[in-house]
């Protein structure tokens, strides 16, 4: 019994320090520079420069496949595709509010 109670408090001193770790972590977190702010590059300009070696070693690969740099491609292209609605539908916009 008294070994059962002795892991039960180590469970429970364990937990506690968890608990703590966790309450810590936001403010922990909010003094870590972003990513895009640690390379002084735009997140437009991470995508864009990531899509760019994914396709160059999706080309040059001969035949050996990239899943992760697909993805990025295919999100750029997704992207790109955004951007062009949204333009055409603030033209739209800018054409009915005259």
């Amino acid at each position: 019994m008294s070994f059962l109670r002795a892991v039960l408090n180590q469970l429970e001193e364990l937990l506690a320090d968890m608990k703590a770790d966790v309450s810590r972590l936001p403010a922990t977190l909010s003094r870590v520079p972003t990513v895009a702010s640690r390379l002084r590059m735009s997140e437009r300009g991470i995508l864009s420069r990531l899509t760019q070696q994914s396709e160059n070693q999706v080309s040059s690969s001969h035949g050996v496949r990239y899943p992760f740099f697909e993805f990025l491609a295919n999100c750029k292209k997704s992207l790109q595709e955004i951007q062009e609605r949204l333009q055409e539908t603030q033209n739209t916009q800018a054409v009915f509010s005259v």
